[in-house]
């Protein structure tokens, strides 16, 4: 991949295996956690699974606890198979009761007597198939989401994140990982007081209204990068981890 190609690229998953093991876990991890906060309302139907996005992102800043970590994991995988029933039934049922899931999706009420009834017909449960798989294909991206702590951003992660509908494309890459063509040489006398406050303050509260601002405190602070400065300005979108805000907060 050249420059060129990477600077309009719309295919993440070639973008990050062009950038392969410059990935850390804690920007892999707000890399999914950003997108699936863009499909937050449409595509994650469990609180499970939004449950294991916030512990995720709170691992990234240090903050979660090791239980915590293996809770939210243990938690978000229920959703990805679409049970409505205690965690203790959804193994052994996977397979057996395959159909049951799409009630959870669908909002209807079920009881370990519902798994047994003969009258209980698949095709009165499903809902569109597609929707469906878009559905547990989030909650799929969630449960490994927050594995990143442990693992890494993988090839079976990357599969799924190339089938979920509305996921975004190749610039939400260069917000979190910036161009790996032109590492930025960040100056310490561009992060002052101020700086830190308003990049520490848009972090803390996604405010990314304010990077205009932030790009001014930048300028009156010295830094004369093209690229930091002019990724401020731009029209955005930005997420937890961009790598402008990182760069002033000093995280990778």
């Amino acid at each position: 991949m050249t420059e060129a190609e990477w600077l309009v690229c719309g295919d993440p998953r070639a973008m990050l295996e062009y950038i392969g093991d410059r990935v850390s876990r804690r920007k892999g991890t707000l890399y999914v956690c950003g997108g699936l906060r863009r499909i937050w309302d449409r595509w994650l139907y469990s609180d499970r699974s939004r449950k294991a996005v916030e512990v995720a992102e709170r691992w990234a800043d240090g903050q979660a606890t090791e239980d915590e970590i293996g809770d939210a994991i243990y938690r978000a995988e229920v959703p990805t198979f679409g049970f409505n029933f205690a965690e203790q039934f959804n193994r052994p049922r996977q397979v057996m009761h395959g159909g049951h899931r799409l009630q959870q999706i669908k909002g209807v009420d079920a009881d370990e007597h519902d798994l047994d009834d003969d009258d209980t017909h698949e095709e009165d449960l499903l809902a569109d198939p597609e929707e469906e798989r878009q559905l547990l294909n989030a909650a799929h991206i969630a449960y490994h989401g927050v594995l990143i702590a442990y693992n890494s951003l993988n090839e079976h992660l990357l599969d799924h994140i190339a089938r979920q509908n509305g996921w975004p494309g190749g610039w939400l890459v260069r917000d979190v990982f910036s161009n790996p063509f032109r590492p930025v040489a960040f100056a310490d006398s561009w992060r002052t007081e101020t700086a830190v406050a308003l990049a520490s303050a848009i972090y803390a509260e996604r405010a990314f209204d304010r990077m205009p601002i932030l790009a001014d405190a930048l300028e009156e602070a010295g830094c004369d990068h093209a690229d930091v400065l002019s990724h401020c300005r731009g029209s955005g979108p930005h997420v937890r981890g961009c790598w402008v805000v990182d760069l002033v907060l000093g995280k990778s």
